[in-house]
């Protein structure tokens, strides 16, 4: 949970990106609310330029309350403009939020210790260790009212694997399942979770974005949305979806082999689309996310906000 108010800068630190998208996705909902992120979120690769990042920090918000500017892949970019985030991170714009989203942090640094000072914070999106993970899914099903023993957690942990998104999507499902009760137990595991452990992915909604069917996605999405709480399910689906297709396409622009776990077969597939969906149009899909998931927690109707996002996915 982000605490308003809200701070001027973020920097998020840590390489896994369902973490990343949790915290990124908290600072987008406290500092812009009900607000059209078109008008007032702006997210770059850590190639931009220094100059256009604290032109859109220092522009008021425009019919929204707060502006938000996020820097991906930021190591790079904090390496060679340190000392000019440095004089940033001295005096904030007081109307907008930086978002700084880095595989590492050096916490020595002088721009370290005025993050810390009270400029801003960081955020730590590492991802549990092994040894940890049983009590990372006890606590995840607290959060939602639900008791699981270190055995669930553990029958959970062998169906799904270590991926956090895949168990959250689980986590997910299995809290719609179990509404009424306040425990899940390894025979509610067997009954309703997808093992994805153990091989490729192959799903019929995301095959119809990849084959650009709005039609067959739709249709697919009809077939999804039986269980209260399967909006949640389907869109992070849809965000590892993305994630994976930016991350392939960017391999594929620089030939630098992308960090992220991608299946051979996936990886295939998503070429597919890449050729039809530019990587500028995938990070204007991502947004288009990021945004449906803010109106839905916002009380926009689930269906109607998904049939529109499949319809211009594949647009």
């Amino acid at each position: 949970m982000i605490e308003q108010p809200v701070k001027s800068i973020y920097v998020l630190q840590g390489k896994d990106e369902y973490l990343r998208d949790q915290a990124r996705n908290g600072i987008l909902a406290a500092a812009l609310g009900d607000a059209d992120v078109q008008m007032c979120l702006s997210d770059f690769d850590g190639d931009v330029e220094l100059a256009t990042v604290l032109d859109e920090l220092r522009t008021l918000p425009f019919l929204a309350p707060h502006r938000v500017v996020i820097v991906r892949d930021a190591d790079d970019f904090i390496k060679e403009h340190r000392e000019s985030l440095d004089g940033y991170f001295e005096k904030p714009s007081a109307t907008a939020t930086l978002i700084l989203m880095a595989k590492t942090w050096n916490k020595s640094t002088r721009l370290a210790k005025k993050l810390k000072a009270g400029a801003g914070e960081l955020i730590s999106c590492q991802a549990p260790e092994a040894a940890d993970l049983t009590g990372w899914v006890i606590e995840t099903f607290a959060k939602d009212g639900r008791t699981v023993t270190p055995q669930t957690a553990r029958a959970l942990l062998e169906s799904v694997g270590s991926d956090l998104q895949s168990l959250r999507n689980e986590i997910d499902k299995l809290i719609s399942y179990t509404h009424g009760r306040n425990d899940v137990t390894p025979r509610d595991i067997s009954a309703i979770v997808t093992i994805v452990a153990a091989g490729p992915e192959d799903f019929g909604l995301t095959n119809a974005l990849i084959d650009q069917n709005p039609r067959k996605a739709l249709v697919e999405l009809a077939a999804s949305m039986t269980m209260r709480g399967a909006e949640f399910m389907i869109l992070g689906m849809i965000r590892s979806h993305l994630q994976k297709a930016l991350a392939v396409g960017q391999e594929m622009a620089t030939g630098i082999p992308t960090e992220m776990k991608v299946h051979p077969f996936v990886k295939q597939k998503l070429g597919k689309l890449l050729s039809r969906r530019s990587l500028d149009k995938l990070r204007a899909d991502m947004r288009r996310l990021i945004q449906v998931d803010l109106n839905m927690k916002s009380g926009v109707k689930p269906a109607a906000a998904m049939q529109q996002l499949l319809i211009e996915l594949c647009s």
